[in-house]
């Protein structure tokens, strides 16, 4: 509710929690104890919170947002996915995993940082 520019912060400031107080603390569990089903679990929860997300339709910049938390996610997930099969990928697959699931990161940042102009 309220003016575009309210809207539109709401959402902002939503997003930017759910990347700061939830999908990092997740990142440094998986970091710290391995892709375990509880972490992949989270991972899911999160990303179907964020699916549903409504962005403000007063200002179509939000979606890019959304998709690039949305891509962070899934570049994330992978990440986990393919740490827990490197027996058998090796190691080369997942150092070009977590160089994906930063650029996402950043592409993120990026959206972010774009919207707030």
């Amino acid at each position: 509710t309220g003016t575009c520019a309210e809207q539109t912060q709401q959402f902002m400031d939503h997003v930017h929690s759910l990347a700061r107080d939830e999908l990092m603390p997740l990142i440094n569990d998986g970091f710290n104890a391995g892709p375990t089903p509880e972490v992949m679990k989270r991972i899911e929860e999160l990303n179907t919170r964020i699916s549903q997300l409504s962005t403000p339709e007063c200002n179509p910049r939000t979606q890019a947002v959304k998709e690039a938390l949305l891509l962070y996610m899934a570049e994330t997930k992978n990440y986990f996915m393919i740490v827990a099969g490197r027996a058998v990928y090796g190691e080369g697959p997942v150092q070009a995993q977590r160089i994906k699931m930063n650029e996402a990161g950043l592409a993120f940042e990026i959206a972010l940082e774009d919207v707030r102009k």
